[in-house]
């Protein structure tokens, strides 16, 4: 089969749109904001340890550590949501309304009605509604 350049940027075009409505679709998190060095550290089952200096606009996984160094930050977008991540924090996004903060400081933010799961190894909260958790 012979593909002409108008056909392959149509088969171009068609996989690039596939994948930024998957992405959407899955709701993975988008860095909006990183100050200094924040790394997200993933375990592959098969394979080994990941570690990633994280960077503006990329798109992250569910399930990863995300961890920041002294006077570092970050800024995430989950849908209607975001999430600050403070210094010295270590932070296990689990999908998009659940949250374990290993050690740190982190902010959850909704203009609209939501539920938000947050744990840490000494306790367990649900919040239903819109604002601001800090």
């Amino acid at each position: 089969m012979r593909l002409t350049l108008s056909k392959t940027l149509y088969y171009a075009a068609i996989c690039i749109a596939a994948f930024f409505l998957c992405s959407s679709t899955f709701g993975n998190l988008k860095v909006n904001f990183v100050q200094g060095k924040v790394e997200s550290i993933q375990d592959n089952e098969n394979e080994s340890v990941t570690i990633h200096s994280l960077t503006q606009d990329e798109i992250l996984p569910y399930n990863q550590l995300i961890c920041s160094a002294k006077g570092s930050r970050a800024e995430f977008q989950i849908k209607s949501k975001v999430i600050r991540l403070g210094s010295l924090s270590v932070l296990s996004v689990l999908d998009e309304n659940s949250f374990f903060l290993h050690s740190g400081t982190m902010l959850i933010s909704s203009v609209k009605e939501t539920k938000v799961n947050l744990s840490s190894s000494e306790s367990n909260a649900t919040f239903t509604g819109s604002g601001t958790i800090l």
